[in-house]
């Protein structure tokens, strides 16, 4: 809620990676609508390999354990 009525602060203390998540998804639209407008090719991501595929996945669990951590230690109660 707090992101949405634009107190970005306050929602990164409340959920770090749920804000960086609807800030990449802001930008994400940002962009599909600039391709859709100025009717530009989009951009492709090439196939990845499987080092690459580790490597991403490992960064995704890491993200969610880290945020996890923070959201225990800003808030003990829960």
């Amino acid at each position: 809620m707090a992101f949405f009525h634009a107190h970005f602060l306050v929602a990164f203390q409340w959920n770090p990676l749920a804000f960086l998540f609807y800030c990449a998804l802001s930008i994400f639209n940002l962009y599909a609508l600039a391709v859709i407008v100025t009717r530009a090719p989009r951009v492709r991501i090439a196939q990845l390999n499987s080092s690459e595929r580790k490597f991403i996945r490992g960064a995704i669990i890491a993200l969610f354990t880290l945020n996890w951590v923070y959201l225990l230690i800003a808030n003990p109660s829960l």
